[in-house]
């Protein structure tokens, strides 16, 4: 059981051609069902029993699936291997078989894959629920991508052209080890050459998401993939992605939701978050997920194999899985809608009290935030919640020193909410002193100092002479002086600060 393109048929194959070379194993039948649909299995036991030239086969009122079953059972014909190859929607198995005449009310197209002593059955499955449905939980044996040392190999065995072995291991990292992308990106290379490289191939891949998409997008590759199977990664898993909608939308819902998180500890808090009544049910279905659903929409996900879940209640993606989903979702145009559930949910999810017990939060978040930044909604009113966003994380990674992250999410905030509402907002008003604060440390910097003259003539003109806000902004601006050594002007605008509070406050 894997993810599609994850070399689960490949596997298979090769067991099969074990099978066959072991000398332990005398007149070992081998025989191949594809097991998609209830029709292609069907197809392929009529095609099998011709194979085996079974008696009775053409007979028009035959029980194909009663004939296989009658043969399997019989142990003159000696030891066989059946592979079941696709059984991604058990489903059909466990129903009555249409087109099998004579057949009783209770027989199931299951029921006529007998157990044996003299033959055994393997199954490949792009998900646990339609394998469980079938095998012991402890007969599945979950395949992963390649480690870098097997994909590499495999990369080298494909490619025809001239490459180094850092190129291959550069290549195979970026396509996630996957093997059917990796298969994808040799058949490409190889038809392009010397047009295109392995290193030309790997620029087109991280230039843009559009020729990422067309290079994942193509049909080329593997002769030995079944030829009603795609090649390419995204129409792969996108046919699991249309499944899960298909038998649970919220799971699908959640798989969106990641989509837009950084790949690695997505945690519980942030997926669990309920999006608040003032969303609006003009913009979708309010997102509301109880214990229970939660629980049986991460089954769901992994599942297809799709998430890997973590001991710390926290869960992972596979990068080419976030890509391929952003791209399903951009198909049917609902990449702008989730973007911005994405930035809602995380600015309900993040701490806005700066307490020292709230870091912990904060940390969990801040790899999350950090991909947010580039992913400011089109929406005025979505984009307000992102600069807010920034604007509180922004102080979180300055209280934990993490000053370039600070300036950056300062930077990005200020420059939003000063386009939304004008410097004169309070919002703006905020942001501006919070740049200002986090630029007053850079001695090779005079933003500070401008932004701080700028925030005292508003400070004046927002709330009058005698306030806090104009000392603060005061004693920024003096901060600013002293770390670039005027400090004759930083000791006056101090003590203005401290005489202005001492009025305000006492001493």
């Amino acid at each position: 059981m894997g993810l599609g393109g994850v070399g689960k048929s490949q596997l298979a194959i090769d067991y099969a051609y074990e099978v066959r070379d072991d000398s332990s194993s005398t007149s070992t039948w081998v025989l191949w069902l594809h097991a998609s649909s209830a029709t292609r299995l069907q197809q392929s036991i009529r095609k099998t029993l011709d194979d085996l030239n079974v008696p009775g086969r053409t007979d028009s009122a035959a029980n194909v699936f009663q004939l296989l079953r009658s043969w399997l059972q019989d142990s003159r014909h000696g030891k066989w291997l059946l592979i079941l190859d696709n059984v991604d929607d058990a489903q059909y198995l466990l129903e009555h078989p249409s087109a099998a005449p004579n057949a009783t009310h209770q027989d199931r197209i299951l029921d006529y894959l007998p157990t044996s002593t003299h033959g055994s059955i393997l199954l490949t499955s792009r998900t646990t629920e339609a394998a469980s449905k079938i095998v012991e939980r402890k007969s599945i044996i979950v395949v992963e991508p390649m480690g870098a040392e097997h994909a590499v190999e495999l990369l080298e065995k494909k490619l025809d052209c001239e490459h180094t072995l850092e190129e291959a291991l550069e290549l195979a990292t970026a396509l996630d080890f996957m093997p059917l992308a990796i298969n994808q990106a040799a058949g490409y290379i190889n038809e392009e050459w010397p047009r295109c490289s392995v290193q030309q191939y790997l620029k087109m891949l991280v230039e843009s998401d559009s020729a990422k998409s067309s290079l994942l997008n193509l049909d080329d590759g593997d002769l030995r993939r079944d030829r009603e199977a795609t090649n390419s990664i995204i129409s792969t898993w996108q046919i699991s992605f249309n499944q899960i909608r298909k038998v649970r939308p919220s799971a699908a819902d959640l798989l969106s939701l990641m989509s837009f998180c950084d790949r690695q500890s997505i945690p519980e808090i942030l997926l669990r978050q309920r999006e608040t009544s003032g969303w609006g049910s003009a913009d979708g279905p309010t997102l509301t997920i109880t214990a229970e659903d939660f629980r049986l929409d991460i089954k769901k996900l992994r599942s297809y194999s799709l998430i890997t879940a973590t001991a710390l209640d926290t869960f992972t993606m596979h990068n080419l899985v976030q890509f391929v989903t952003r791209k399903w979702l951009q198909a049917r145009s609902e990449e702008d809608s989730w973007n911005e559930r994405f930035i809602h949910i995380l600015y309900e999810a993040s701490p806005k009290d700066r307490d020292l017990k709230n870091w912990p939060v904060c940390a969990a978040l801040y790899p999350h935030v950090k991909v947010a930044q580039s992913l400011k909604p089109r929406r005025q009113d979505r984009s307000k919640t992102w600069a807010c966003l920034l604007f509180e994380c922004g102080h979180n990674a300055w209280e934990r020193g993490l000053e370039d992250d600070a300036r950056t999410m300062a930077t990005l905030s200020f420059n939003e909410l000063v386009r939304l509402n004008g410097r004169e907002s309070w919002l703006a008003f905020r942001s501006m002193m919070f740049l200002a604060d986090v630029t007053s440390r850079d001695k090779l910097s005079d933003t500070a100092g401008r932004l701080q003259a700028q925030l005292v003539a508003i400070s004046e003109k927002m709330h009058g002479e005698d306030t806090a806000i104009i000392a603060r902004c005061i004693g920024i601006l003096a901060i600013s002086h002293r770390t670039q050594g005027r400090l004759n002007e930083a000791e006056v605008l101090l003590l203005e600060v401290v005489e202005t509070m001492g009025r305000l406050l006492g001493d």
